[in-house]
Order: C-alpha cells, then sequence, then structure tokens
C-alpha cells in the first residue's frame, strides 16, 4: 500500500492542481466514485469483493489485505461494510478488475441511510408515503424536505413516481427506514468518474489500451467530443479524464499526451459544479453534510456562483460556523448555521441572491467559488467537527 501510494496523488489539491501546473504527467488516481452497497462477499476476513451501485450498474469492487475502509477516521475492516451502506470509493484498475485504495464508509446503514437510484414502487398509507429505492422500503412523512435537482422548479409527493432517479437520506426509527430528504433527478456527477495516468499499448479505432503501471490495462474510448491534445502513439504516457460505462470501459472527457500540457484552471467551461461530503475529523462525532459549489456562465457574459451547505445529526438547535479555504491561505468564516429541532439545517449562497439566499460576493472577494479547496464546519469556538476537500 505504502509504495502503491507513493505514486499516486495523494491528496485532492494535488489532483487538481495538475491542470495548473505544465510538468510530467505524475501518477494518478484511476477511479473515484460513491454509491450504495448492493453486495458484500467475503473471501477471507481482509479479502473479498464489495459491489457497489452508481446510478444505473454496479461495479464489483476487490478488497485486498491492503486496501483501507474507514468509518468516522477508523479503521474497520471488511467486516464493517454493509449492504444498503453508502461509501465512496478510491480505487485503481488492476489485472482483476477495480481494486480499492480505500473505502470510506459515510453511512453506515444502521442508524442512518443514504440511497440512490430509481423508485421501483410507490405505495400510500396513513404514515405517509413510501417509495422502493434499491429494493429498500423508505417513509416519506410530512417531515421529509423534497427537492429537485435543477431548474425545473419544486416538487411534490405526486411526482415520486416509479422511474424517477432520487437521492434520499435518513434515520431508522423503530425498523422503519425514514427519508428526511428525497432528491429528485440525476446529480451532474452521478456518473463514474475516472482519472488516470498511463502508457498507451494499442490504438485501434479509436479504442485505446492504457497500462496503468497498477497492475492492469484500462480500456479507453476516444468519442467525438473527446478533447485530445498530442498524438495518441503506442508507447506514449498520457493523462485520461472521463467517466466509466457498464461495461467498465473508460469514455474519455480529455486526453493529454505527456508534454502537452498547459494551463487549464476551468477558465473556458461554461458550467462547473462539484459536490464533497463533510465528515468528521475525530472519532466520536456524529454531525455529516455536504457542501457543493456551481459556477456558471451567463449567455449576457455574466456569471452566476452558488454555494450550499447542508448538515445533519447535529444538536438540535445549536449555532455551527462555516468555514472556507481558498488555496493555502487562511479559512474564512463564512457565517453560522444553526440547526433545527431534528439536528438538520441548510444554508444557500448565491452572487445573485434571492429570498433566503445569503449574498456570496463579498466574502469571495477576488476569489470564485472553483478556488475553494476545503470546507469546515466548526462549533462556536470554531473547533473544526466535520470538514471536506474539494
Amino acid at each position: 500500500m505504502e509504495n502503491r501510494s507513493k505514486v499516486r496523488i495523494l491528496s485532492a489539491l494535488a489532483f487538481a492542481l495538475f491542470w495548473l501546473c505544465p510538468a510530467a504527467l505524475p501518477k494518478g488516481t484511476d477511479v473515484k466514485f460513491d454509491g450504495t452497497v448492493t453486495k458484500v462477499e467475503e473471501s477471507t476476513t481482509t479479502t473479498g469483493t464489495v459491489t457497489v451501485r452508481v446510478v444505473g450498474f454496479d461495479i464489483p469492487v476487490k478488497v485486498t489485505a491492503d486496501s483501507d475502509i474507514v468509518l468516522h477516521g477508523d479503521k474497520v475492516g471488511l467486516a464493517g461494510i454493509k449492504v444498503n451502506g453508502f461509501v465512496k470509493v478510491d480505487g485503481f484498475f488492476s489485472s482483476s478488475g477495480i481494486v480499492a485504495d480505500e473505502i470510506q464508509i459515510l453511512d453506515d446503514a444502521k442508524g442512518e441511510f443514504r440511497l440512490r437510484g430509481p423508485v421501483t414502487a410507490v405505495a400510500t398509507s396513513a404514515a405517509g408515503t413510501t417509495i422502493t429505492v434499491l429494493g429498500v422500503a423508505v417513509l416519506v412523512d410530512a417531515d421529509t424536505t423534497l427537492e429537485r435537482r435543477g431548474p425545473n422548479g419544486g416538487i411534490t409527493l405526486a411526482d415520486l413516481q416509479t422511474g424517477v432517479p432520487v437521492d434520499t437520506t435518513g434515520t431508522q426509527e423503530n425498523g422503519v427506514l425514514v427519508a428526511s430528504r428525497v432528491k429528485v433527478g440525476n446529480r451532474d456527477d452521478d456518473a463514474v468518474r475516472v482519472q488516470f495516468d498511463g502508457k498507451i499499448t494499442s490504438n485501434s479505432d479509436g479504442r485505446l489500451q492504457a497500462d496503468t503501471q497498477g497492475g492492469g490495462i484500462a480500456v479507453v474510448l476516444v468519442t467525438n467530443a473527446t478533447v485530445v491534445k498530442g498524438t495518441l502513439a503506442v508507447g506514449e504516457m498520457i493523462r485520461v479524464k472521463g467517466t466509466l460505462n457498464s461495461q467498465l470501459e473508460v469514455v474519455a472527457d480529455r486526453i493529454i499526451v505527456e508534454g502537452q500540457e498547459d494551463r487549464d484552471d476551468h477558465e473556458g467551461e461554461e458550467h462547473f459544479r462539484k459536490e464533497v461530503n463533510l465528515l468528521p475529523v475525530t472519532s466520536g462525532i456524529t454531525l455529516k453534510g455536504e457542501a457543493n459549489v456551481e459556477y456558471k456562465k451567463n449567455g449576457d457574459g455574466g456569471v452566476g456562483q452558488k454555494l450550499k451547505v447542508e448538515i445533519r445529526k447535529a444538536e438540535p438547535g445549536k449555532e455551527y460556523r462555516i468555514l472556507v479555504t481558498f488555496g493555502s491561505a487562511a479559512a474564512v468564516d463564512f457565517g453560522p448555521i444553526v440547526s433545527d429541532a431534528r439536528g438538520n439545517a441548510g444554508v444557500r449562497f448565491s452572487s445573485n441572491p434571492k429570498g433566503k439566499e445569503r449574498d456570496l460576493k463579498p466574502l469571495l472577494q477576488t476569489k470564485t467559488v472553483r478556488d475553494i479547496t476545503k470546507l469546515q464546519i466548526s462549533d462556536s469556538s470554531k473547533t473544526v467537527l466535520i470538514e471536506g476537500s474539494f
């Protein structure tokens, strides 16, 4: 594990800074994704296969003795992964498939759950509306927050129909999974994002094979939409960014041949969006959350920026602080976030605020949301409780 880690970029910051530095290609992380566990097969107490469903298809992930499985910062081993748990996988291509470097257990399917996929059944009762997602029944009651992704407006219970994609989170209460939030629609980053460095071993009609130097070969599909910098010749070192399809092939968004790097800090992008999970910095903290940023160029040449922060499992009625870091600078206090009676809270910032949205412009000053590298939630004394890196 240690030797393999030496040839990989180990932080999200270094992962992003590749695009800013015209240096030789370093070794990159292969596969990153999150999803719901549908199967756990143990070969031994430390090895086996975990199957993770990611909006549309299942991905088998090999777990070896070198794989780290982490819950709230503590290593828990393969036994800590449960069916219906929500996990984040960092892995790499190998001759046996995708192998886990690390699996973070985000929701452990005991007291808290998260399910993402299409609704397969809907039923109503006196308690509320029960939807089935990934074969699991989830109660949507009067306290559930309903949201729709994108610009298409609000949502009602009537919109929760069979076939609709949802992302639902909640808790188990008296043996029943009760949703605290249901989001309808797919996210921009629902696809399995892939980035790796490798050497081209074959190139045939838009279908590359690349040695990822992790013990395996990745199949890379080059489409008309793929941005290619350099000549894709056998023997060339390349960096690939793309998504994984159901055949576990990489559909390339971008391929850069070594020596063809240049500055690319999203300045040409019309729409940039990213979401991170906010996880405890030490064991014993139950607080969790999410944060996402959005940068979008408007048709009139202007720019719209947004930041959304949500927390859950907080102390009811307690004030916390939102701390935002840009690069290596000191954290900036973005103000309070106060939990409700159920321990949940959400704050929205916008460069063009409406309603209860907070004004983002004076907080950003000369920066943009694309420059945010870390977001933390602290208590009133500025002791950090949870954090996530962009």
